[in-house]
């Protein structure tokens, strides 16, 4: 097919894939030969729908390993929301029929972070081993997470993210307060940043500026008096905004 970036090429593999099982490589990255085949018996071990392996970064950050080994879909969809676990879908092995109604955002980076919840609320059980089948190339400098250029475009997308997490939350009664703080610390950031004035990023900083608008009443009512105050800020003024933090 013609190129039309990640997340089309991954929505083109579900609505073609004819199997009971669907997996994700990104193709800068390596995975154990044995996988698959691993992932597949713990499957069948514990007659689960979806199967976390751990993996190990080139370059090794920070990792979110989640607290134990087995959770219903429900429990782990709250856990991938509060993060608690992380959404890569690429260290997954699923059952195709969790796919059904959900795909990727096109044109959108980080779109597992808009994905993975809806995917495994789906699930009645979800098992992690700490076996590390997956090796994430991150020392590119030129990928789409890394690259310097797509700073201002990856924050953006990160915070629409996190309110379409939000939103999802308060549409299926999940917890939302966790998700709230991470939508509206990006949205900050964003505004912060001076390359979103640019004219290719209004409707998307739009976007952003409706939901703190929207969600004003939940902002003041969990979060701490100077995101409330950088909130108001971001509305009234994104220019005073970046000259504060660029003080502090």
């Amino acid at each position: 097919k013609e190129n039309g970036g990640l997340s089309s090429a991954r929505n083109i593999c579900i609505e073609l894939a004819k199997s009971e099982l669907i997996g994700f490589v990104d193709s800068d990255d390596m995975i154990d030969p044995t996988m698959y085949e691993k992932l597949v018996s713990y499957l069948d071990m514990y007659d689960c729908d979806a199967v976390m392996c751990d993996y190990q970064a080139h370059t090794e950050y920070d990792r979110i390993v989640p607290s134990k080994n087995e959770f219903d879909g429900k429990e782990f969809t709250q856990q991938l929301l509060n993060n608690q676990a992380e959404s890569q879908v690429w260290k997954f092995l699923f059952k195709t029929k969790l796919w059904q109604g959900v795909r990727f955002p096109l044109h959108r980076h980080f779109e597992d972070l808009w994905t993975v919840h809806k995917v495994m609320q789906n699930a009645k059980k979800v098992v992690f081993t700490k076996e590390k089948l997956y090796f994430y190339n991150n020392s590119r400098t030129d990928s789409v997470s890394t690259d310097k250029e797509n700073l201002t475009k990856n924050h953006i997308d990160i915070a629409l993210a996190f309110w379409d997490r939000f939103e999802y939350c308060i549409e299926n009664s999940f917890s939302s307060e966790i998700v709230l703080e991470n939508a509206l610390k990006f949205s900050i950031i964003v505004f912060a940043d001076k390359n979103s004035k640019d004219a290719k990023y209004q409707f998307d900083t739009d976007k952003i500026r409706n939901y703190l608008k929207k969600y004003i009443k939940q902002i003041i009512k969990y979060s701490d008096i100077k995101r409330i105050l950088l909130c108001i800020l971001t509305l009234i003024s994104p220019c005073a905004l970046r000259l504060l933090i660029k003080k502090d």
